[in-house]
């Protein structure tokens, strides 16, 4: 089922600047103006601004996927918009929803760097060991074993924020892949220098803190 345009037309209209991997063919200038972080958009037609149409939208209309299997929740957790999500669960959206790929949106933010989307997902409900599911047909972007947590991804993606941010969340860092491959072993083999030393803080006992600001995104 692809995403209504009620449901991009509310997320664009509070401002969400979303990237579909797999955008529906016709976007609106609604779908522009998010994209854009144009917050300000109201609906013509409607007659209604974002935050009214976004509280309309039905449990059914909030957990819409597009053609990747994303929800709006993989979109936000893509851009790194967090203060989306208690919305989100608000309104009944399945936060731990695995789009096509095999991914819930927590996987999505760790494997961007995104820590305070990490911890808002978590926050809201969403499950800080969710593991990606592999078949097939679909292969994950981040690995191809399938059986990963976020603490996995981050790992692996030498995210060494939300690592730290997992650890205060209560993670279980030492949950293997479906291969046996521990978060921190993927760390070395790959010489993320960043995320293995995190793990060697959290085992020589030193205090690990994360600030607000605390992402890796680009780095």
């Amino acid at each position: 089922m692809m995403v209504s345009l009620s449901l991009h037309r509310a997320l664009a209209a509070l401002g969400f600047c979303f990237c579909f991997c797999c955008c529906d063919a016709a976007w609106t200038k609604a779908h522009q103006a998010g994209q854009e972080d144009s917050c300000q958009l109201t609906d013509d037609t409607l007659g209604l601004d974002g935050a009214q149409l976004f509280a309309e939208l039905s449990k059914k209309e909030i957990n819409e996927v597009d053609l990747a299997g994303q929800t709006a929740a993989h979109v936000a957790a893509s851009e790194g918009h967090y203060s989306c999500m208690k919305a989100f669960a608000m309104q009944g959206l399945n936060l731990d929803r695995l789009n096509k790929y095999g991914h819930a949106a927590i996987h999505i933010a760790a494997e961007q760097g995104y820590a305070q989307v990490v911890r808002e997902l978590v926050q809201q409900g969403a499950d800080v060991d969710c593991v990606t599911v592999v078949d097939d047909k679909h292969i994950p972007l981040t690995a191809a074993n399938g059986g990963e947590t976020a603490a996995w991804v981050a790992a692996a993606w030498n995210r060494g924020s939300v690592v730290k941010m997992l650890h205060t969340l209560g993670a279980d860092l030492d949950w293997p892949d479906n291969n046996g491959i521990l978060p921190e072993t993927i760390a070395q083999e790959r010489k993320n220098h960043k995320a293995t030393k995190v793990f060697r803080d959290i085992a020589s006992g030193v205090e690990v803190t994360v600030d607000d600001d605390d992402d890796d995104y680009y780095l």
